[in-house]
């Protein structure tokens, strides 16, 4: 087993994060993809959230709440695999529920 706290040890941990990140980057193009149309300030957000939660499924867990949701066609929390959805809209009542994403507090405008 290797050891954390050496320098092969770091330097694996390190080339794990470096790749982490480099795959995450085409998460980022897609959330720039989807937050074009919005207003300014609004993009900037989308895109801040966005390439945040990208990162959870390496990273941990992601909380989504008390935000204020409107005029999103394809639901107020939806999980997406790039471009194509993977999970119903989670903020909607009886939606399935994953142990890493707590989605609670949100008003969402239908």
């Amino acid at each position: 087993m290797m050891e954390i706290f050496t320098a092969a040890g770091l330097a694996a941990m390190f080339q794990v994060i470096a790749i982490d990140l480099v795959l995450a980057g085409d998460n980022a193009i897609v959330v720039g993809a989807l937050a074009a149309g919005l207003p300014a300030e609004q993009r900037r957000k989308v895109i801040l959230i966005g390439i945040g939660v990208s990162v959870v499924p390496g990273a941990g867990s992601a909380l989504i709440n008390n935000n204020m949701i409107a005029e999103t066609p394809r639901g107020a929390v939806v999980g997406l695999d790039h471009a194509r959805p993977v999970t119903s809209d989670l903020s909607a009542g009886g939606a399935q529920q994953y142990a890493q994403v707590t989605v609670s507090a949100n008003a969402v405008r239908r």
